[in-house]
């Protein structure tokens, strides 16, 4: 059996773009940066993360910039050509579910925070 399953705790680092594919179906892309270790041995690191359908009603009412989030995916790799004709991949976080954080640093309303059910 194949498992693909992650799960991070981190901040957007921008409002999630929202977009509709052709299908009718909307979709939102995101980045989310999670920050390891502490002082002088503290590390950033930066996750591409996509979802669709009503999640993505979620993140365009209560996701922006600086948002503390949790979510659970599933990894899936991207592949395309450049303008070169090279092949070139990423991996991304395919988003199931998400957990609101506290406020983002600059929001002084409710925002409402906890677990978003589907």
């Amino acid at each position: 059996m194949d498992i693909s399953q992650v799960v991070i705790v981190g901040r957007t680092v921008k409002a999630p773009e929202i977009s509709d594919l052709p299908s009718g179906t909307r979709m939102a892309k995101l980045t989310i940066a999670v920050s390891t270790g502490w002082g002088d041995k503290k590390k950033t690191s930066f996750f591409d993360c996509k979802c669709f359908g009503k999640t993505v009603d979620v993140f365009d009412k209560y996701v922006g910039k600086g948002k503390e989030i949790g979510i659970t995916g599933t990894l899936e790799q991207e592949t395309w050509k450049n303008k070169d004709g090279e092949n070139r991949s990423r991996i991304v976080i395919v988003i199931n579910s998400l957990s609101l954080g506290g406020k983002k640093e600059e929001d002084n309303d409710d925002d409402g925070s906890g677990d978003v059910p589907f």
